[in-house]
């Protein structure tokens, strides 16, 4: 199967490794998954010369440990091989992987086995567009929020489609490698880190609550504020809002029109623009 981009790995900026579990434990703040990539990488970091019994040693020490009480959604799998891939830090990914062991794929010892892992692409790769794909890839370069941005499809849709709709005609993604439009779009995505009005529920993900082995999306109740709704209702869950008045979801109504708002006058400002 071949698409456009690798949303995987796009890039020797940011990567993505949310379907191996990365996110899916009560404690995925930044510093809670560096800990564990960097325990992991320490242990497993290229070239050293590990061989199929160190790495089955490894699983038997570290899978329970990742699979245990911290764990968000149980039905998840979070793999014990995930970690750093380079000294600086900036992409994540698959310590077994032949591009990190010298030609040798040693994917097959991981939970799943090597066919699954070389061949699973996450539902972001068919849902978005390619201009919703190349605006993420080009307006985030942070390992940490481009594996939440990426797979957020309601998020990444429903931004660009209100672009699309503010600006009455299809916004060219290439144009966000523009330093001040690419720093417009990093900081509507780093909502996702810094929303003011998220719930600070432990078992809360977006726009999704956990429990035990089961979930279900979290709504929003506008009409207990006298609200019919909102437009930015997608946006919104995503970011995994909860809201105690009228006032706040007015707050929040705003906060988002000032962030698309910023894009449109830088877009329209560019030279370049086409």
């Amino acid at each position: 199967m071949v698409f456009p981009y690798h949303l995987c790995q796009p890039d020797n900026q940011k990567s993505c490794a949310a379907c191996c579990g990365l996110y899916n434990y009560r404690d995925s703040s930044r510093a809670g998954l560096e800990r564990r990539l960097r325990r992991h990488t320490s242990c497993l970091r290229p070239p050293r010369p590990l061989d199929g019994a160190a790495f089955r040693s490894y699983a038997r020490r570290f899978r329970p440990r990742e699979n245990g009480r911290a764990k968000l959604f149980p039905t998840i799998y979070n793999c014990e091989f995930v970690g750093f891939l380079d000294r600086s830090e900036t992409t994540v990914g698959c310590l077994l992987h032949p591009s990190q062991r010298h030609g040798d794929d040693w994917r097959r010892l991981s939970f799943h086995g090597g066919s699954l892992c070389a061949d699973h692409f996450c539902l972001s790769y068919s849902y978005l567009t390619c201009q919703e794909q190349e605006t993420v890839i080009l307006g985030v370069d942070d390992w940490y929020l481009y594996g939440l941005v990426i797979t957020d499809i309601d998020l990444v849709k429903t931004y660009c489609r209100h672009l699309n709709d503010r600006l009455g005609y299809t916004f060219v993604a290439r144009l966000i490698e523009h330093p001040l439009l690419k720093e417009v779009v990093h900081r509507f995505f780093a909502l996702k880190i810094n929303w003011p009005f998220r719930a600070p529920e432990p078992d809360r993900f977006g726009k999704y609550r956990f429990s035990d082995e089961s979930y279900q999306e979290a709504f929003i109740d506008y009409e207990r504020f006298g609200l019919r709704g909102s437009p930015y209702d997608a946006i919104f869950r995503s970011l995994g809002s909860e809201f105690a008045a009228g006032d706040e979801v007015r707050d929040a109504h705003r906060l988002i029109d000032s962030h698309l708002e910023r894009f449109l006058t830088t877009y329209e400002s560019l030279p370049l623009r086409s």
